[in-house]
Parts: C-alpha cells; sequence; structure tokens
C-alpha cells in the first residue's frame, strides 16, 4: 500500500503532475479539517446531553435555600 502511494508521487514529479500533488495535499488539509469540525460538533452534542439529562449542577452558594451538605442534583 505504501509503496503504491510512493509509486503514486514518483509518478506524479516525473511525469510533472503537480497538480494532483497539490490536489493531494488540499484534500489532505480539507479532510483534518473534516475531522476536527465533527469531533468538535460530536462534543458540543455530548455536552448539550448531558447537560439536559444532569440539569445545572454547579454550586449556588448565593442563594438564600443553598445547603452545600445536601447533595446535588
Amino acid at each position: 500500500m505504501i509503496g503504491l502511494l510512493l509509486r503514486t508521487v514518483d509518478w506524479c514529479f516525473v511525469e510533472g503532475g503537480r497538480r494532483l500533488v497539490l490536489f493531494i495535499g488540499v484534500a489532505g488539509v480539507m479532510g483534518v479539517i473534516v475531522v476536527v469540525a465533527v469531533l468538535l460538533l460530536a462534543w458540543a452534542l455530548a455536552a448539550g446531553l448531558w447537560t439536559a439529562q444532569h440539569g445545572d449542577v454547579r454550586a449556588q452558594p448565593f442563594r438564600s435555600d443553598y445547603d452545600s451538605r445536601r447533595p446535588r442534583p
């Protein structure tokens, strides 16, 4: 597999196919951008689902009915 890739890259330089090499580079960068975007979206959805299930679990010490000994929801 790697040998085929190396032969392809070698062919691109030998045959003057610089456009293909540029395309492979741009496609690689775009692939990384897509993967990062998908991971960010998955993280946001997971955080939203967790918040929807668990509610606000932050401590609120300035509320009049706050009791630090009481377990949080």
